[in-house]
């Protein structure tokens, strides 16, 4: 750690106040308590006495890194101290080579990042988001239908891909069943696949089902023709409730807040892929919904297919954070996400698209099912 006390030479005055202050930050991100400078002396500091530790902790105070909450209490670090930390552990692992693999089923390319960020918001307990591109060429191969109430019907879609699409349907006069919604199921299964057994419908049960399918499929193509911003996925925001550090109330209203904002959260993102390597946010470096400092972090990192920047993911915590280990695992499954994805993509010869405000794909087969609804759809599970 930057801690650590070097014996080849005696330390210099700054690095010794530099030893002081990483001695009191990690303090603080392992206690969550202040630290006092007989407490710190006992971490390591026998080499200093504690006098010299509180001349020190005077410095450290006046330069804005250290804060005292009570005339008689230890300190605490500040937001100051916790973005030099940061940039410091950022620096001292420049040089960290990865070696972490991915193990995923050979097509499910949209799997793979929801899973790596499943993971890594549990193994970090932070809340993990992730952009990504536009993988082509996928099709639908399940439709679930789902009734919300007596007007509205959920249709939840399953790509090739792994991909979940969901629409919400409206309709009217019609009372749909358990033994209807079955049949309604086994009508779109059949769609997708071609097969030679069309279920036994009613007729107009059966103009029913084809209109929802038909418009269905429109409003994907719609979709998968316009790739106009970043696709998201969150996950693992209960995870912040396990620090400590969000237990009232406005804080984690505020760090929900934040996480949510789907139009700030991708900017945030599209930076790291600017700067192509680790971006941190320290407290006040984070945009606020109520411009009150959020006490929070947020690391973030681009990820490759091959040589090229195609996403980018991060991960939301509080500023107490054991930034070396976060740093670290972030690097490590950056590596794994960008080889896998590598590999996937060349292996199966899968194309992909960035987004575009002025581009608009949709192949030959798509605009023809368009025109003509009898004609075979490139988007339907062909098995």
């Amino acid at each position: 750690m930057l801690g650590q006390r070097s014996n080849s030479k005696r330390p210099s005055k700054e690095e010794r106040e530099k030893r002081v202050l990483v001695g009191c930050i990690e303090h603080y991100i392992r206690e969550r308590r202040a630290v006092g400078s007989n407490t710190l002396k006992d971490e390591g500091f026998d080499d200093l006495s504690s006098a010299t530790i509180r001349n020190y902790f005077a410095k450290l105070e006046a330069d804005g890194l250290l804060e005292q909450l009570h005339a008689s209490g230890g300190r605490i670090p500040t937001e100051s101290a916790f973005r030099w930390y940061a940039e410091e552990a950022k620096l001292e692992l420049a040089d960290f080579q990865p070696t972490k693999k991915m193990q995923v089923e050979k097509e499910k390319v949209s799997t793979l990042l929801q899973e790596a960020m499943e993971q890594l918001s549990s193994k970090l307990h932070g809340a993990a988001l992730i952009s990504s591109p536009r993988f082509d060429h996928d099709y639908i191969v399940t439709i679930k239908p789902v009734v919300i109430d007596a007007r509205r019907l959920l249709l939840a879609c399953v790509t090739y891909f792994g991909e979940v699409v969901t629409e919400i349907m409206n309709f009217e006069d019609r009372l749909l069943t358990q033994h209807g919604l079955l049949r309604l199921e086994r009508y779109f299964e059949w769609r997708l696949t071609g097969g030679d057994d069309p279920p036994v419908m009613e007729e107009d049960e059966e103009q029913f089902a084809k209109e929802l399918y038909q418009e269905l499929m429109l409003r994907y193509i719609v979709r998968y023709a316009n790739f106009n911003d970043e696709e998201i996925y969150r996950c693992g925001f209960s995870q912040l409730l396990q620090s400590g550090d969000f237990e009232e109330s406005t804080l984690l209203a505020g760090a929900l807040g934040l996480f949510e904002n789907g139009r700030v959260m991708k900017h945030l993102l599209k930076e790291a892929m600017k700067q192509k390597w680790i971006k941190i946010w320290v407290g006040s470096d984070l945009p606020s919904l109520d411009d009150q400092p959020l006490p929070a972090s947020l690391l973030a990192i681009p990820y490759r297919i091959g040589p090229k920047i195609v996403g980018a993911f991060a991960v939301l915590g509080p500023l107490r954070l054991p930034y070396h280990d976060w740093i670290r695992e972030l690097i490590e499954v950056e590596h794994a996400i960008s080889e896998k994805l590598t590999e996937l993509v060349y292996r199966q010869k899968i194309s992909y698209r960035m987004p575009s405000a002025d581009e608009h794909y949709l192949p030959t087969e798509e605009r023809l099912w368009i025109e003509d609804s009898s004609k075979t759809y490139l988007l339907e599970d062909k098995r």
